[in-house]
């Protein structure tokens, strides 16, 4: 082999690249989180009322990767139904998850999607009045907002109308977040009623605090819930097919070749409890890996 490094994708964001493609993407440890989701969509779209997720856990969980994910499998799903291809119901499809009802119906999937219309946002100040134009041009369709990242700065300067400099000065307040929250209050009530919104924030005191705030003014309003992480045996299951699926050589090839103090190091990685310190993300796993195979002995695989 050329180099004694593995291939594997840092950050969720880059998986549209090439080299990333075969990355497969791994549900099952989702499936609890997936059934809030499906639950606050069917009441919003059965009842136009609006219902907020906030999904919090550390850098490298899997947030960014599955708020890519739903809005890329909602966004197949609505070109296939425009092409008239025949749908059927894909279980590797969390979009499909999200709409089918009580069963697998491919029928209603279709019907879900074409009463749905999705805005997904980040980094952006100027989401209130891009999403407030967003549900007005879609008036009598469930609206999905994806907000990722939103413990960053923009989330709530976008509700207060707070420029930079104003922010800076005053300081992300527990003031401040309480009137964000009375603007989110208004907003879910106005102007984004009949809205699902699902946040992803990788700060759990800043979901907990909002949440918390919205729900003084409007009960049930924000549930927050932590990013599902896979068993070790899961986890090392992903790491190890996509390690495979990535590079030329091996997960095993890479344990092998570093030898038994490699594969401790990965081992108690795969199934360390997770700390801020160290939170045991994919990307971590990944790391372990790829140093068991640098600290292998360099030689070409035939």
């Amino acid at each position: 082999m050329e180099y004694n490094r593995i291939i594997y994708p840092e950050r969720a964001e880059y998986l549209s690249e090439q080299k990333f493609r075969s990355y497969k993407v791994f549900l099952s440890h989702w499936d609890a989180l997936s059934l809030k989701i499906k639950s606050n969509f069917e009441e919003t779209h059965l009842r136009r009322v609006s219902k907020t997720l906030i999904v919090h856990g550390a850098q490298s969980t899997g947030k960014t990767l599955l708020a890519n994910k739903l809005s890329q499998d909602f966004n197949s799903t609505a070109n296939a139904i425009q092409a008239t291809v025949s749908l059927s119901y894909d279980e590797s499809n969390v979009w499909h998850r999200t709409v089918t009802g009580f069963g697998k119906n491919p029928e209603l999937v279709a019907e879900n999607t074409r009463a749905t219309a999705l805005v997904h946002i980040e980094d952006d100040k100027e989401w209130i009045s891009k999403t407030k134009q967003f549900c007005g041009s879609n008036t009598g369709r469930t609206v999905l907002v994806i907000a990722d990242n939103c413990e960053r700065d923009y989330f709530v300067q976008g509700l207060l109308g707070i420029d930079d400099i104003d922010f800076l000065r005053i300081g992300r307040t527990s003031e401040l977040v309480r009137s964000a929250a009375q603007k989110f209050v208004a907003l879910c009530r106005g102007d984004l009623r009949g809205a699902m919104i699902l946040m992803f924030s990788n700060d759990e005191l800043f979901a907990q605090t909002f949440e918390a705030a919205v729900n003084t003014q409007h009960h049930g309003l924000v549930e927050a819930a932590a990013m599902p992480m896979p068993s070790p045996r899961d986890k090392e299951t992903v790491i190890r097919v996509n390690t495979n699926r990535l590079n030329s050589f091996s997960y095993w090839y890479c344990l092998d070749r570093a030898g038994i103090d490699e594969k401790k190091n990965t081992y108690r990685t795969l199934t360390a409890a997770p700390t801020p310190a160290a939170p045991g993300g994919y990307k971590a796993a990944f790391e372990a890996v790829d140093r068991a195979i640098q600290r292998a002995t360099p030689s070409r695989i035939g």
